[in-house]
């Protein structure tokens, strides 16, 4: 074995169960945030995540007199000489049981499912420089109790055609102990441009319905609803596969904290394209308007407007060009994402940020994936 002076590269330390209820009647808590200061000398950094859940699990590790690893019917066929030492470890008992991503800053909010029951860390000290190594100075857990006990809710249908309309339905049910505040808003996060929203429950209608860019339902009510069912209604076109819905109540009164609602079954917030893999077509919903563009400045059609739809890919990386008859490229357009779809504009100008000269061009969509490549054109005409 070989010693080297210096700290080690990284150190990856794991805290024990913390019992977010063992202090109180109540068995869950919603936990808000992390927060944590520390020393970090150039060329270290410090790594925290979390995980959590409501029940934990022991685990068995069965070893022979090396130490290493065996299964227990072998360990229980050896005799005693032969066996090795039995170690036990306790897990978080629950589907959701995955380490969350790093925290980027301290006061950021609860990365992993909430509100659970127990809780726990892990700290990655890593360093570059032999001769330095960061340090944890404090750490603190800010939580409280949840606005309900339990809340679960489902999407349907959850099979779905590519990119076609489609009328969805989302049902969310409460499951308030005595205490609890309920909630006043409900938060849905489709990733979808969504269309005609409208909710029901038995304790009126919402006092406002908002759909916050293109996507985000936010429903908000007169009064807390605690055991009442609510159901949503929307349309919406789906072009992701295994898209998820992210859904959360909040209540008014305690600005900031927005419970996540629970799958009802298995996969209940995620919508799938069955017919996806035998689409052949990567673009689809190309749309240029207006197909004549006066950029004079006068507030009328000065720019054009370009936007698609890239299906079968999750990041789509499309390179859109713009070239006059003789194909000489005039401008690149730079496309952004919003609620599913590509959008890009073009204001008349060249790369030199000329205006072009009157006559007809033409827009270039180019998109390359693992499972193909296309290439869609269309035309547009300058005019002044």
């Amino acid at each position: 074995m070989l010693f080297a002076p210096g700290y080690p590269a990284e150190v990856v330390l794991h805290s024990d169960f913390i019992d977010l209820g063992e202090a109180t009647s109540e068995h869950r808590k919603y936990v808000r945030r992390i927060s944590y200061d520390g020393d970090t000398p150039p060329g270290t950094r410090l790594l925290l995540r979390s995980r959590s859940g409501d029940s934990l699990r022991v685990q068995y590790v069965f070893r022979n007199r090396r130490g290493e690893p065996v299964s227990q019917h072998i360990w229980n066929s050896w005799p005693k000489v032969l066996k090795g030492r039995i170690d036990t470890t306790l897990s978080a008992n629950d589907s959701r049981d995955k380490w969350s991503s790093p925290y980027s800053t301290s006061g950021q909010s609860f990365l992993s499912a909430t509100p659970r029951r127990y809780l726990q860390l892990e700290l990655a000290l890593i360093s570059e420089d032999p001769q330095q190594t960061p340090a944890l100075r404090w750490l603190s857990i800010e939580y409280s109790d949840p606005l309900l006990e339990d809340v679960s809710g489902r999407v349907l249908p959850r099979s779905v055609p590519v990119n076609e309309e489609t009328e969805f339905r989302y049902e969310l049910w409460p499951r308030p102990s005595r205490e609890d505040p309920g909630f006043d808003m409900l938060q849905l996060k489709t990733g979808m441009r969504v269309f005609n929203p409208r909710a029901e429950t038995a304790t009126g209608p919402p006092q406002r319905v908002e759909v916050q860019g293109d996507s985000i339902l936010l429903f908000t009510w007169p009064c807390a609803i605690r055991g009442d069912s609510v159901t949503v209604h929307f349309s919406a076109r789906v072009n992701r596969y295994a898209a998820r819905i992210e859904a959360a109540v909040g209540n008014s009164r305690f600005p900031g904290l927005w419970q996540e609602i629970a799958d009802s079954e298995r996969d209940a917030h995620t919508l799938l394209l069955p017919d996806l893999p035998k689409k052949t077509r990567l673009l689809a919903d190309i749309t240029v308007v207006p197909m004549v563009c006066t950029p004079n400045a006068d507030g009328i059609n000065d720019q054009v407007h370009i936007s698609f739809v890239a299906l079968k890919v999750d990041n789509p990386k499309p390179k859109v060009v713009i070239t006059d008859l003789r194909g000489r490229t005039v401008t690149d357009i730079s496309m952004m994402v919003q609620a599913g779809v590509l959008e890009g504009h073009w204001d008349g100008l060249d790369q030199s940020g000329e205006l072009v000269a009157p006559g007809i061009y033409i827009i270039y969509i180019d998109l390359v994936t693992e499972s193909g490549s296309t290439r869609a054109a269309r035309t547009i005409a300058i005019g002044y």
